[in-house]
């Protein structure tokens, strides 16, 4: 018994069409390893874009405390966050780009892109 999805242009409803469509050698109906990759491939997606938008607001909301800001004490904590999202936002990247390189050295063809 075939499950479909609902026609969503999605990533991840993608994938899940193509667990509930695909068949193996013996024709039972199921997830594949690529299945699985696509999916995280999603999941990484969405959560790059989803801190991206995080942090511009973020950045937007410190910027204006360190210019409005009255005392010493607030613009010490307003700068303390403003390094923390951006060093939060930078390892996390920097991470990214870890993974990739280590799948370049793996021997993942230099087709396959991360972040399609």
């Amino acid at each position: 018994m075939a499950t479909t999805v609902s026609g969503n242009s999605n990533a991840i409803s993608k994938v899940l069409q193509n667990c509930a469509s695909s068949t193996d050698a013996t024709g039972a109906i199921g997830c594949t390893w690529l299945d699985l990759i696509d999916l995280f491939q999603s999941i990484i997606l969405f959560g790059i874009y989803l801190a991206s938008i995080v942090v511009v607001i973020v950045l937007i909301r410190t910027g204006f405390k360190i210019m409005t800001t009255g005392s010493p004490s607030e613009l010490a904590e307003a700068k303390k966050s403003l390094t923390k999202v951006l060093l939060g936002y930078f390892f996390m990247l920097v991470g990214w780009l870890l993974v990739k390189y280590i799948l370049t050295k793996f021997g993942v063809s230099s087709d396959y892109q991360m972040l399609a």
